[in-house]
Parts: structure tokens; C-alpha cells; sequence
């Protein structure tokens, strides 16, 4: 009865989030399920989840679609072979390490507002969006409240991850943010618009020497990443500067991000919140490289941060 239900669940997640799969759901007897993600960044990982596992990984996904960054992931069932399906035997699952991430977080209009020396340039932001994927995602102009930031309000960031270590031991994936077009106060009385910008980064960027870093505490389900910019829309700091106002970064420069899974899915629904340190707020406790994961203090707002193994 126990593995009807957990089969019964897990297959009610999957259709509830709109991802497609075949027509019967097949979980092994100890309620494991394999699963393919891929990814529009021409990655893909294979790994068997249970339950839990496999709703945090479904809001993840589903966070991609409801707060757009550029990175897009589906979700494949994968069918499970006889000795696993007619026996008590666990799926294998996958040992590499992964960051997996949609949704969105707040970041605060005074931070934002200081990037400038003056408003001019944040009200051309309107009128002179760049080529791209930011110039085309656009959102109804308001002003969003928090108690986070000194101003009162705060502007959304949306936010895409798939970084992982390949089967082969190559580091791959992508780490995208977006700043949709949105408002903030002005100081006066009025409001200016902010946004839309966006940055594209991966771990290992085609044709150059540049090699990224993930590094995953499996106790605390905390992972550090390092990534290397490789595409940048929106309006530029000063013309010609290659730096995309929002984000402060240009192609070649260096992301680094860290995260934090509290297990819980969705977190905005319990008090231990999946949680982040991204661009543009600087993650200065974490060292990548040293293997060092600092503390996160952005909540994730929206969808789900999966860190694992």
C-alpha cells in the first residue's frame, strides 16, 4: 500500500506541473524514480529521485518557466528495467554533484539605484533596450514593497541554474539572471523605471580557457558555484562599456553564486526557506575553489533551489 501511494503521488506532481511524460508513472519498489533533465542549454543529467526529491526538482523546473531567465528544463521519465521493477533492488543514484534552480528573489531599490551617479540613464532604460533575450521579457511597470531594504521596495530578479558535473567529469550547465522591467521610487515623490537586463554564464564557455567551479556541502545542501559570462542584454553603464547596468558584469566576467536547499518543497510555505548570494550582491563568504560555502541571505522567493547529492 505504502509504494501505491508514494507512485500515486509522485505521479500527481508530475501532471500538476505540466511536464509530460509517459502514460503510467514507474517507481521502484523503494519508491525511487528515474528521471532525465534536459536542458536548452544542450545539457542533460540522468538521476533517480524519490518523492521528495522529485517535487522539489518539478517546482525547479516549473520556477524556469513561471520567472523566465533564458534557461528552460523538461523532466523524463525514464522506464525502469525488469530486475528493478519485479524486485526490492534501489535505482543507483547518480553521485555527481548538481545545482538545479528556478524562481525569483528580491533585491533591494536602494542597491539598485546606487549603481547610477544619476537618473538619466535608468529612465532610457526603457527606450533603449539591447538585442537579446532581457529586451524581449517585459513586465506590468509597478512598484514592489519589502521590508528588506531601506527604501521600502524592491525590484524582482529571476533567476535560472543547471550547473553539474557530467558523466564524463566535465563541469557544465548554465547560470542565468534576469532583472524584468519593473519600477522603483525616484526620491521625489515619482517612480523610475528599472530594467529589463540580463546575463547569460556557463562553467566552461566555448573556445576559451576559462574553467568554472561547483563545489556541494552534502550535510548542509549547500553548493558554491563559479561561472563566466557569455552573453549580456539591457541598457549599458555608458555606451560602449560592454558592463549591462543591473547586474554590473560584461562578458568574461567572473559569477560567482552560492546556494542554499532547505529540502522543503515548496520553502515559502515552511520557515526554513531555500535561500541564494547572486549577482548583482557580491557572495564574499564563499570560495569556491577552497571549497568554502558561506552564509546566504536572500530568500528565494519563488520555485526551488535543488542541491545535491
Amino acid at each position: 500500500m505504502r509504494r501505491a501511494i508514494i507512485a500515486s503521488v509522485t505521479a500527481a506532481i508530475l501532471t500538476i506541473s505540466g511536464l509530460t511524460f509517459g502514460p503510467a508513472l514507474r517507481a521502484s519498489a523503494l519508491g525511487e524514480t528515474s528521471v532525465t533533465l534536459n536542458c536548452n542549454d544542450g545539457t542533460s543529467l540522468t538521476l533517480s529521485v524519490d518523492a521528495n526529491e522529485l517535487a522539489q526538482l518539478t517546482a525547479a523546473v516549473q520556477g524556469m518557466i513561471d520567472y523566465p531567465a533564458g534557461l528552460s528544463c523538461v523532466l523524463i521519465q525514464n522506464p525502469l528495467p525488469p530486475t528493478l521493477f519485479f524486485s526490492h533492488q534501489a535505482l543507483a543514484a547518480t553521485s555527481n554533484e548538481f545545482v538545479v534552480d528556478g524562481g525569483r528573489w528580491l533585491l533591494g531599490c536602494s542597491f539598485v539605484i546606487a549603481q547610477t551617479s544619476g537618473m538619466p540613464g535608468w529612465l532610457l532604460a526603457r527606450a533603449s533596450k539591447g538585442p537579446g533575450l532581457a529586451s524581449r521579457i517585459s513586465a506590468p511597470l509597478r512598484l514592489t514593497e519589502c521590508t528588506s531594504d531601506v527604501s521600502g521596495f524592491c525590484v524582482f530578479v529571476n533567476i535560472g541554474v543547471n550547473v553539474h558535473v557530467a558523466g564524463n567529469g566535465t563541469l557544465e550547465g548554465t547560470l542565468n539572471e534576469t532583472i524584468p522591467e519593473q519600477t522603483c521610487p525616484d526620491g521625489n515623490g515619482g517612480t523610475v523605471a528599472v530594467g529589463p537586463f540580463h546575463f547569460t554564464s556557463k562553467p566552461t564557455p566555448p573556445n576559451t580557457n576559462l574553467v568554472g567551479c561547483l563545489t556541494v556541502n552534502t550535510t548542509t545542501h549547500q553548493a558554491a558555484v563559479i561561472t563566466y559570462v557569455t552573453q549580456i542584454s539591457g541598457l549599458e553603464t555608458e555606451p560602449g562599456s560592454g558592463i549591462v547596468q543591473g547586474f554590473l558584469v560584461g562578458v568574461g566576467s567572473e559569477v560567482d553564486a552560492s546556494f542554499r536547499d532547505s529540502q522543503q518543497s515548496p520553502s515559502q510555505q515552511t520557515e526554513v526557506r531555500d535561500m541564494l548570494n547572486a549577482p548583482p550582491v557580491a557572495d564574499i563568504d564563499s570560495h569556491c575553489r577552497t571549497g568554502v560555502i558561506g552564509n546566504q541571505l536572500a530568500d528565494q522567493q519563488f520555485g526551488n533551489i535543488n542541491v545535491r547529492p
